[in-house]
């Protein structure tokens, strides 16, 4: 947390390229306003950063952990009910261990 230009998320970026390596499987995203839940859904299914080890089980190579980091997290748009799916959707990954695709 921090004024806007401190460098926040260039330290934290240098830390994931440069020491976190040997240890995690990173991934890096943005936030916007037009961010939405199939954005974010992409961004885990995507098989650059993480595999499949059955059809509805993927993650970080087993010698690895998984970090996703995601810079401006308050910015996706609220829907029509006061919502943003995209953090709904990481919050269900946190409080339950993973996700069900429903969309």
């Amino acid at each position: 947390m921090g004024e806007s230009g401190t460098g926040k998320t260039l330290m934290a970026k240098y830390y994931l390229n440069e020491i976190a390596q040997d240890s995690l499987v990173t991934i890096k995203t943005n936030f916007s306003s037009q961010t939405n839940i199939q954005h974010f859904y992409d961004i885990f299914s995507n098989k650059d950063h993480f595999f499949k080890y059955r059809k509805d089980l993927i993650g970080p190579p087993q010698d690895k952990k998984g970090l996703i980091f995601i810079d401006d997290l308050n910015m996706p748009k609220c829907d029509e009910f006061g919502c943003q799916p995209p953090l709904e959707l990481l919050r269900q990954i946190i409080d339950h261990g993973g996700y069900f695709k429903d969309f």
